[in-house]
């Protein structure tokens, strides 16, 4: 990338080294240095520069000043220049220091923005749109080779120390048996715990003989740490081969576990230098990737969950075809609803895992699928039905097929100006406006609320019902009710409705009211049957004298048996016949009769 500023924003407290590979900022004008904080005079932004050398008050780290969550550093390379890598180094941890394993920090993951004027930058992120940057968990690691060279020297160590100089002889890379070499030579790190890896990546001798390390092997496995332990762990591949003319080769080896990773050399008098291996873990991706409920403006994504028990989330970046980022968002679901996009167009939807293990942020490689968002969805309503009484109008409708927050209802009588409340929400297929004005014209807008826009109005005028009996209540004997369409006469109690459906007669109460078969706990009530075609059945009550009911039961029949009563107490007996005309119901004048219970039977 292309830059003149780079700020790196570290994620732990303690930031020792920041490395720009080629050399940058070494030009006519000097590069300088800027950080978020500084703990003191000895631990200022300059001091993070790679080749920065320790003095003796121990100053050669920058350190920040506050414990939060925004560090940075940044670095003004003073001219334009073409960045091809970034590598930060942590602390070289001593158990004499006073501050004991508080010092053993490292940076464990970062994020880097880039520009050309300070203040005008933005963040770099891979072709994946990703911008957390891997860990190499082989850093600082304990590391082993079959051989060393007497002369050349060159240990094992220098190959995780951070230091990424591809010169042998400035010190940085190691040899084995020079003259006249070893069979098979190898060279592997203890990475203390097994991990799953994800990629090794080897930086090859550059100022002689790079052709000395074709072709390699890579194990990786937990047999260890002897070197004949070592070999017998799987292959990642078979024999690699570097580009003489590259410093460095990226292997994949996905899905392999193992805490010793060795680089071997097959084959007779054979020398193996490196000069860095890097070792990268992996993360399981996702797996079920689905995009469900496509509309004009979003979709529904879901994954099924990672097994991983380091898991911290996952990151679901959502790209049109030209990589442009529309979403970039961390989620704790397996879900992630999608909105806020552009209708008809194509997106690449791409899933990571997110682990967080030994304080060191890892993730999976991205899990993708494509979807493309729908034509316009109309947000229009599709009426089912009006109701309309004299007081009220109802409107039942069919949703629209675009995504609903909510609908607003507007009324009037000349225009719509009072608005519904509450307003209907998004699962209502229905509203009512009550309270109107009988046989009155009404304006009434319907307005569907979206994610992104409202609908145009659907627009009704709507009259409400007439009051019929305001204006023909005189054509009803006793009571006259406003219907849909029209008006009904009803009849108070005591009186039936006539034929003409006006008109209300007099209904006489059942007649031959009489009780028989009294016993000590009840008797039979028997009454004549009423000839009325419109008869429904009877009401018989049966009360004490102080009113207290004892029964009160509807019947057919012209008859009913009464029990349960007290013995040697008077009762009040009323029955009334019960009529239903046109759905409508009425009922007689109620019979009486008092009857006295029975002495109760003891028996001696």
């Amino acid at each position: 990338m292309n830059m003149s500023v780079l700020r790196l924003f570290c994620a732990v407290v303690i930031a020792c080294s920041c490395f720009l590979p080629g050399g940058c900022g070494q030009g006519p004008i000097s590069p300088s240095w800027s950080a978020s904080s500084e703990w003191d005079g000895t631990a200022t932004a300059d001091r993070a520069d790679f080749n920065t050398v320790e003095t003796s008050d121990r100053a050669g780290a920058w350190v920040a000043g506050f414990q939060d969550q925004n560090q940075w550093l940044m670095r003004d390379l003073g001219s334009v220049n073409v960045v091809t890598g970034i590598i930060t180094k942590g602390r070289n941890y001593n158990p004499d220091w006073p501050c004991g394993e508080s010092c053993d920090q490292y940076v464990t993951s970062y994020v880097i923005s880039y520009g050309i004027e300070n203040g005008d930058e933005q963040f770099y992120t891979d072709a994946n749109n990703e911008a957390i940057v891997g860990v190499n968990v082989a850093l600082g690691k304990t590391a082993f080779q079959t051989s060393t060279d007497i002369v050349w020297r060159g240990e094992a160590r220098l190959a995780v120390d951070g230091n990424t100089d591809t010169h042998w002889h400035h010190g940085s890379c190691t040899h084995t048996v020079y003259y006249p070499g070893e069979a098979n030579p190898a060279w592997w790190v203890d990475l203390g715990q097994s991990y799953v890896v994800g990629r090794v990546v080897i930086l090859n001798r550059q100022d002689a003989v790079p052709e000395r390390l074709n072709p390699f092997n890579i194990h990786i496995g937990d047999s260890g740490p002897d070197s004949d332990q070592v070999r017998t762990n799987p292959k990642c591949g078979g024999d690699h081969l570097v580009d003489v003319t590259q410093p460095s080769i990226s292997v994949s080896c996905q899905g392999m576990r193992g805490r010793y990773v060795a680089v071997r050399l097959p084959g007779r008098s054979r020398i193996l230098t490196l000069c860095e291996v890097l070792i990268f873990p992996a993360v399981d991706p996702t797996t079920d990737l689905t995009v469900t409920d496509v509309t004009d403006e979003g979709f529904r994504v879901t994954w099924s969950p990672s097994p991983d028990p380091d898991l911290q989330g996952y990151r679901v970046v959502v790209s049109e075809m030209d990589m442009v980022t529309a979403v970039n968002q961390s989620t704790n679901q397996t879900w992630l609803q999608v909105a806020g996009l552009t209708l008809e167009t194509d997106y690449v939807i791409s899933v990571r895992v997110l682990v967080l293990s030994d304080g060191r942020l890892s993730q999976s490689n991205a899990t993708a699928v494509e979807a493309t968002t729908r034509m316009s969805s109309s947000t229009d309503l599709e009426f089912v039905d009006v109701t309309e009484t004299t007081s009220m109008l109802g409107f039942t409708w069919v949703p629209p097929d675009a995504v609903v927050t909510g609908y607003r209802v507007m009324y009037g009588q000349e225009e719509a100006t009072e608005q519904l409340s509450p307003s209907p929400g998004p699962a209502d297929r229905s509203a009512v406006i009550e309270g109107l004005q009988p046989d009155t014209m009404y304006n009434v807008q319907i307005i569907t609320i979206g994610l992104r826009r409202e609908s145009l109005p659907l627009i009704g005028r709507n009259a409400t019902e007439p009051d019929e009996c305001a204006t023909v209540n005189g054509r009803c004997d006793h009571i006259c009710s406003n219907i849909p369409g029209g008006y009904k006469c009803l009849c108070r109690n005591g009186f039936v409705l006539m034929t003409d459906a006006h008109g209300c007669g007099a209904v006489g109460p059942p007649m031959d009211l009489a009780v028989t078969d009294i016993t000590d706990e009840g008797f039979k009530v028997t009454w004549s049957p009423s000839p009325d075609p419109d008869l429904e059945g009877y009401r018989v009550v049966v009360s004490g004298l102080d009113m207290v009911t004892a029964v009160n039961q509807s019947t057919a029949e012209a008859s009913l048996p009464v029990i349960g009563l007290s013995p040697e107490a008077d009762y009040v007996i009323r029955v009334t016949a019960l009529f239903s005309s046109g759905g409508w119901r009425s009922q007689s004048e109620a019979a009486m009769i008092v009857a006295e219970t029975g002495r109760e039977n003891l028996l001696c």
